[in-house]
């Protein structure tokens, strides 16, 4: 009998936004369904598959999804973060009553787009 190998997509769950580079370039979506350890071309690997509604921005039509392999993402995806979240963590990042990350460090961190970048977007 053989070994299966399989790892568990935990990177994003449904309804995140997730970025990721592809040969279509930098891509952006949200989650709308994670379909669990299915075939690959391997006979013994697995993988999740991850079906994505492309960001209106970013689509080449009304409605284009995606569904790439969670072993293609699990190497070039991260959570997209919205203003709102790193401003909350820029804020609650209070130690001995000071803020110690300003919201530009945070972006930093995160790898967010500046402010400058995300208003040109």
């Amino acid at each position: 009998m053989r070994h299966e190998i399989y790892e568990e997509f935990t990177i994003a769950n449904v309804g995140d936004t997730i970025g990721w580079k592809s040969a279509a370039g930098y891509l952006e979506g949200k989650i709308v369904r994670i379909d669990r350890k299915k075939d690959t071309a391997s006979p013994i690997h697995k993988s999740d598959w991850v079906s994505i509604l492309i960001d209106p921005f970013f689509a080449r039509y009304d409605g284009e999804t995606a569904y790439p392999s969670a072993n293609f993402l699990r190497g070039v995806c991260r959570v997209v973060m919205k203003s709102e979240h790193i401003k909350l963590l820029a804020e609650c990042s209070v130690r001995d009553g000071e803020q110690r990350y300003t919201e530009a460090q945070i972006r930093d961190m995160v790898g967010a787009p500046t402010r400058e970048e995300e208003e040109v977007a």
